[in-house]
């Protein structure tokens, strides 16, 4: 039996209660149908959108019982996936409304592979589904694959990512089917009916060494951020965008090319920056924001997807909050249910939340309720333990690597860990952050990882082997140059501090390039930088990365 988890309420109850509101060049908020009633509303025709599909709304009112409401004028074959989804008609949690999450990560050479992410649903449940013979269907177009859900085939407290390499027709999304005749329910708090699908123009990713997750149509990037594309071609005639060919990654049978991109063009810029904006809406289904909504750990540095990071116990997390709006919204989530999390204002321009360390998931978001983009926090204990395992490091010709002579240049190529049980490793960064592996067999293999500085080996959530990376050499670029540079943009307007930079400033100081570290220090006001020395850095970063 497949089971098509679409069940809703009356199709009378059908109203969608809040929307996108793009009035200013450059920036998003979500709005409620009832706050404009009795009001004028300017440039009505095309300023709201819809939160599922990211296509034009409008505002109506039809007085009586009737509720204030946004609607799809001209309905489109995506339509009716966004009526099941609205907030006057939805009863699904966070999970449920934006879908299983798309990630394109590196396989071998200049070759990508495209996964969807199943979140875990713990050993219990997988076990439930393992006795049912419980199987999922991905489906994309005319194509699909099917996997039993068990211990094998999925992970019980890191998410699973399962190889496709297929995509639906353009502006569809895949279809994630249940096939059994007694499937449990718990199921559906956590994994969607549906995943992303692509666009005319192909689909765009966060930017990371170790891959990116896909930007869900209808959310947006910004301009000083470097973005996978991937794409069958990708040549955009505008000059304020600049990307360059990285790999390439077979879908349904055809060769599609893998992309770097950044944009650099500001809201000031009014008719390049619309035009730009346009070009991506029209071809990915994203919007361009001048300052990216999101949440910036400060203290302690996070965050990557399934990622540890270090806090005392009883201590707390804190966050700036990154927005184009003077009062940025942060919602957290509780089932189907969101509500408002008060702003700590450390100065005008910096502002701060504070999220406890819990073991019941914390989930956040800037802005937007239902996008793609939320963080999620979650509590793990970690014990040191007396136990002693057997591990082996070989580099990618076969030679062994001893543990006490461990490099960030030998974590910077590929290598092989043999171990004689199940563990998992957590490899950090300069920046706090920790990429998760999780080693299931005898044999794994971990892919280059730059800047990584200490391993934690685990088992049964105690460290028993923890090596830090022996002392970086020299970075090799002109350190006066970039100190010049840096010096001279100590102007204009001022933006949040994403995480490459404080990177770079950590990076600066542990390889003794102390006068570059000051001065960037000296460019960072509480959380924000200014946007002209985020561009000198970006220069920086690329050149670092070309000699590495």
């Amino acid at each position: 039996m497949i089971e098509d988890w679409n069940i809703f309420g009356n199709k009378d109850k059908i109203h969608m209660r809040y929307a996108i509101d793009r009035f200013r060049i450059g920036s998003e908020e979500e709005v409620d149908a009832d706050y404009f009633y009795n009001k004028f509303i300017p440039r009505r025709q095309d300023r709201f959108f819809c939160p599922e599909c990211g296509e034009i709304v409008y505002w109506r009112s039809k007085g009586g019982t009737h509720p204030n409401q946004f609607y799809h004028k001209v309905k489109t074959e995506r339509s009716p996936e966004c009526d099941k989804r609205v907030d006057g008609r939805s009863g699904l949690n966070l999970y449920e409304r934006i879908g299983l999450p798309i990630f394109l990560t590196p396989s071998f050479g200049e070759h990508y592979l495209l996964n969807i992410g199943f979140p875990p649903v713990g050993a219990n449940l997988l076990n439930q589904a393992a006795a049912y013979c419980v199987k999922i269907n991905i489906i994309g177009g005319a194509r699909q694959r099917a996997i039993y859900i068990n211990q094998t085939n999925f992970y019980d407290n890191v998410t699973t990512l399962v190889p496709i390499d297929f995509i639906p027709t353009y502006s569809k999304n895949y279809k994630i089917q249940i096939e059994s005749s007694n499937t449990p329910f718990a199921l559906r708090n956590k994994w969607a009916d549906y995943a992303d699908g692509f666009d005319i123009g192909g689909a765009i990713f966060t930017y990371e060494e170790t891959g990116g997750k896909k930007i869900r149509r209808g959310d947006g990037i910004s301009p000083n951020r470097q973005y996978y594309i991937v794409a069958k071609t990708f040549s955009p005639s505008y000059s304020e965008i600049s990307s360059r060919v990285i790999g390439e990654i077979m879908l349904n049978g055809e060769k599609y090319t893998v992309y770097r991109m950044t944009i650099n063009v500001t809201a000031n810029d009014e008719k390049s920056f619309l035009a730009i904006s346009n070009f991506f809406k029209s071809r990915f289904g994203v919007c361009l924001l001048e300052t990216f909504p999101e949440v910036i750990p400060l203290w302690p540095p996070v965050v990557e997807q399934d990622a540890m990071v270090p806090v005392l116990k009883g201590r707390k997390i804190y966050c700036g909050v990154s927005s184009g709006n003077a009062i940025p919204n942060v919602y957290g989530y509780s089932g189907s249910d969101t509500y408002l999390l008060p702003l700590k204002h450390e100065r005008q321009e910096c502002k701060v939340i504070e999220i406890p360390a819990s073991m019941k998931e914390t989930i956040i978001s800037v802005d937007r309720k239902y996008v793609g983009r939320e963080i999620v926090f979650k509590q793990k204990n970690i014990e040191w333990s007396s136990f002693s395992y057997e591990i082996i490091l070989e580099d990618d010709k076969g030679t062994d690597i001893s543990m006490s002579a461990i490099t960030q240049e030998i974590l910077s190529s590929e290598l092989l860990i043999k171990a004689n049980a199940k563990m998992e490793l957590y490899i950090g960064s300069m920046d706090n952050t920790y990429q998760h592996i999780v080693i299931a067999e005898n044999t794994v293999v971990v892919r280059a990882r730059k800047n990584s500085v200490i391993l934690y080996f685990l088992v049964e959530d105690g460290v028993f082997l923890c090596r830090e990376t022996i002392q970086v050499k020299h970075l090799d670029f002109d350190e006066l140059i970039y100190h010049k540079k840096i010096k001279q943009a100590y102007h204009g307007k001022m933006v949040p501090v994403p995480r490459w930079a404080m990177y770079l400033l950590y990076n600066c100081k542990a390889t003794g390039n102390l006068m570059l570290a000051e001065s960037i220090a000296e460019a960072i006001h509480g959380s924000k930088i200014y946007v002209g020395v985020l561009k000198v850095l970006m220069d920086l970063r690329i050149d670092i990365v070309s000699k590495s």
